[in-house]
């Protein structure tokens, strides 16, 4: 594990991202629900936390150059 981005931003983004893929069959399957728009917004919330994380802390460098440093 590289943890170039905090554990719980990936779990997080994991979680929506089964939202996203269940809100989807359920609509292939014939199955409208009205909120699931909400099962997006995880997803949604998801990949702005994360750039606006990358912006302003940048990568773990130091997790990445361990890794890097590995393969050699």
């Amino acid at each position: 594990m590289t943890k170039l981005v905090p554990q719980y931003v990936s779990v997080w983004g994991l979680i929506a991202v089964v939202l996203v893929y269940s809100w989807n069959l359920l609509e292939f399957m014939g199955i409208g629900i009205s909120a699931g728009i909400v099962f997006g917004l995880a997803i949604l919330f998801n990949e702005i936390f994360l750039g606006m994380w990358l912006i302003a802390k940048g990568f773990n460098s130091s997790a990445n150059d361990t890794v890097s440093a590995k393969a050699k």
